[in-house]
């Protein structure tokens, strides 16, 4: 009797560890999530107009809704200072004194900033998403009309940590990701998030 129940004993464990695997696999990895409002600073490098060199600027970026975005160059020898905002009706820009507005049908499809934001919109809508794992993070492909895009995540948070459109040679490094409330962000800068998140709505109506 004890003989038989050394021998059923390893098949019990087996199917103890089976079991537990299969409950493991079955348990939702964690995925991303762009369909809220989050800020983000990024370090954008592209080809310039004359593809004989490569041009780099940083700065800050806020999604504050679906199709709402405030964009702040803070690292550029020629755009430094330049903000914007981007909404259903269009763009609008300001550089010192210098401001002007553009109709959403009248933007440049390949600008670099609506890559960016189109990018984003595309991938915060699909349903699920399908990742690959790379020594970058875990990575997504898709679509937009301009062209394909790359997202990759944190395998640890999945948080946004870079965007890139192999065609286009863009390339664009996310670090400092927050995400934020519909009511706010949850950084301690409440004050001045409001503030942003006001203009934006003003500018959508």
């Amino acid at each position: 009797m004890r003989k038989k129940g050394l021998l059923i004993l390893p098949l019990l464990i087996l199917a103890l560890l089976t079991g537990c695997k299969s409950i493991k696999d079955a348990v939702s990895a964690k995925t991303p999530d762009l369909g809220k409002p989050f800020s983000c600073s990024f370090k954008l490098s592209a080809y310039e107009s004359d593809k004989a060199s490569r041009m780099a600027l940083g700065g800050t970026m806020q999604r504050l809704g679906t199709g709402i975005w405030e964009m702040d160059i803070t690292d550029s020898e020629t755009l430094n200072g330049l903000h914007i905002s981007y909404n259903d009706a269009g763009l609008s820009a300001s550089l010192g004194n210098l401001n002007f507005d553009i109709e959403r049908d009248n933007i440049n499809g390949a600008a670099m900033f609506k890559l960016i934001f189109d990018a984003v919109e595309n991938c915060s809508a699909m349903p699920s998403l399908t990742l690959t794992q790379s020594e970058d993070g875990s990575q997504y492909s898709g679509q937009i009309s301009q062209c394909g895009y790359i997202m990759t995540f944190s395998p640890d948070t999945m948080e946004l940590i870079g965007i890139s459109f192999p065609d286009a040679e863009i390339e664009v490094t996310i670090t400092d990701f927050r995400s934020s409330t519909e009511s706010g962000t949850e950084t301690t800068e409440s004050g001045a998030e409001s503030e942003v998140s006001e203009e934006a709505e003003a500018a959508a109506e």
